[in-house]
């Protein structure tokens, strides 16, 4: 059996790093790695909050199906009067709020830009 061989090419060139620059280098690298750690922590709490917050819009739903179900059944249980007309109006409605999250999210972006700026 032979040997496998190197890859021939060009020897590897090696640089001599100061030791406090390594350090530093070390130490921003342990911070990135701090960093994606915590985004892989807030992105697995974000995703529970979105199933939580989809099964409380789905209760929500039907519980507002069950109010409308109710109240038409009570219309129509109510003794019905002559001369009056039966008028029944069930306006759908919608909930707008802004998200503050993007708002949020904008001001972090920017305040990141300006530090960037900073550096140039």
């Amino acid at each position: 059996m032979s040997k496998p061989t190197k890859a021939e090419g060009p020897p590897p060139i090696y640089s001599m790093i100061k030791h406090d620059d390594a350090v530093s280098a070390k130490k921003k690298i342990l911070m990135a790695e701090i960093n994606i750690l915590n985004s892989i922590a807030y992105l697995q709490r974000y995703g529970d909050l979105r199933k939580k917050e989809m099964m409380l819009k789905i209760k929500l739903k039907n519980d507002l199906t069950d109010v409308k179900n109710h109240i038409s059944r009570i219309i129509e249980n109510n003794p019905k009067t002559e001369g009056i007309k039966k008028v029944i109006h069930i306006k759908h409605f919608h909930v707008h709020h802004e998200s503050q999250r993007h708002n949020e999210l904008g001001d972090h972006l920017k305040a990141i830009q300006d530090r960037l700026n900073a550096l140039e």
